[in-house]
């Protein structure tokens, strides 16, 4: 189903050493800060010079600034055209993990053909950034991160069995300690074998929604304008990570969530709002918490309300109170998140979803360490809410049905980086 091809890449020029090559990189745009962004733009070859702009000209700057990075070789185009082995190093809880994917050209499909699938909803605003960004640039800088069902292993075998020092383009650890490591496979029978695999395989989008639907747009405009149909036009594909979802380095942790701006009252009797379709288990500290969220009873989701000083987890009681709420066919009324935006978020504290939505009275904080650190730093916080990760096999579930999750419901670690492999489009 999924139509893969090989690119000519454009990777930092060759012979920069791996304390220099982390400078020219970055995460993705959309979870850069503006203190990180401008640490990052102290190097003249930062991608951020282009992922984010400048002051001047933002998108017709990024793309001036790319093309002059290109005629001055700062970025070197692959000789050959290549699917590229990513591999990214890093520690967790449970250990040191190594996740690996391939980079390639997909073909750009329409969800409802059901071949590349979303699970999140996606923000206007933000697309309309991306979309004049791509518009001006016509490149690819960013990657759009998707997993795949290969439970036997087949493309990561010949993923790792090009993992060679002949194949190897780059290989820095950055600044969080993640190693990135990629190599190019140019080995025709190889490429072959993975085409192959993946033509009976959908893709499950896990990060970067805006910007694949940016590009479907993209797409759809640059055919009216061109009136070229032929469906194998630059235009038509766009730049993509994908991993295998048995993949041992496919980590997922969780997105809290923390509250503010909403009536005292309202937060101090949460745990008695909740009783009627929660079981409710007071906690002693922090780390008692987080522990019986991770391994209480399914649905578990953990509160710490910062005025009183309580902790307490909401456990609940009976499924069928999301098959009412939600619809009994719709697999999100199973997902933790969910339940926590409709039960408590909605009906018990007010937020709606058009609030939420809007982060009128919601933040969303990647960590559990993280999420206790701002419930202190910030004196507006109220209520943090503690989550499980959401599964992997979740995500497919719910994308298979075309249904999608509340925002921010999934993190994958760690991001995608940009500027290891661009690509650009002729038009």
């Amino acid at each position: 189903m999924a139509k893969i091809k090989p690119f000519k890449g454009y990777t930092p020029r060759k012979g920069l050493s791996a304390e220099e090559l982390p400078k020219r990189v970055a995460p993705p745009y959309d979870v850069i800060s503006p203190e990180l962004e401008r640490e990052l733009k102290e190097h003249e070859f930062n991608i951020t010079h282009v992922t984010l702009g400048d002051k001047e000209g933002k998108y017709a700057g990024a793309a001036k600034k790319l093309r002059e990075w290109i005629a001055s070789t700062e970025l070197q185009q692959c000789e050959h055209p290549a699917v590229y082995v990513y591999a990214q190093t890093f520690d967790t809880p449970k250990g040191r993990k190594t996740r690996t994917g391939f980079v390639s050209l997909v073909q750009i499909e329409e969800f409802e053909k059901k071949v590349i699938l979303p699970h999140e909803f996606t923000l206007p605003k933000h697309k309309e950034d991306r979309y004049l960004f791509l518009n001006a640039t016509n490149a690819h800088v960013g990657h759009i991160f998707a997993v795949y069902d290969d439970e036997k292993g087949e493309v990561d075998g010949i993923l790792e069995k090009n993992k060679t020092n002949e194949n190897l383009l780059l290989d820095f650890a950055a600044r969080d300690g993640v190693r990135h490591q990629l190599w190019k496979i140019i080995s025709k029978a190889d490429i072959e074998a993975i085409q192959k695999k993946m033509h009976y395989t959908k893709l499950f989008i896990a990060d970067g929604h805006h910007r694949y639907e940016v590009a479907l747009q993209y797409r759809n405009d640059m055919r009216k304008k061109t009136r070229k149909n032929s469906g194998e036009e630059d235009f038509d594909y766009r730049l993509m990570t994908l991993v295998n979802m048995s993949n041992e380095g496919l980590v997922v942790f969780p997105t809290h969530r923390i509250v503010f701006g909403v009536d005292e009252g309202k937060i101090g009797g949460l745990a008695g709002t909740l009783e009627k379709n929660f079981s409710i288990r007071k906690c002693t500290s922090q780390s008692e918490l987080v522990e019986f969220v991770e391994n209480g009873p399914v649905h578990t989701i953990g509160f710490y309300d910062k005025k009183n000083g309580a902790f307490f987890a909401a456990s609940l009681k009976d499924v069928k109170t999301m098959d009412e709420r939600i619809g009994k066919d719709n697999p999100t009324k199973d997902l933790d998140v969910t339940i926590l935006h409709s039960l408590v978020l909605e009906d018990a504290l007010g937020i709606t979803k058009q609030m939420q939505d809007a982060k009128t009275n919601l933040d969303y904080v990647k960590g559990t360490k993280e999420t206790f650190e701002e419930m202190k730093k910030e004196e507006k916080y109220q209520l943090a809410c503690i989550l499980r990760a959401t599964s992997v096999q979740e995500v497919k579930k719910v994308a298979e049905k075309l249904e999608r999750m509340p925002q921010k419901s999934t993190f994958f670690y760690p991001k995608v980086w940009d500027g290891l492999v661009l690509n650009l489009m002729k038009v």
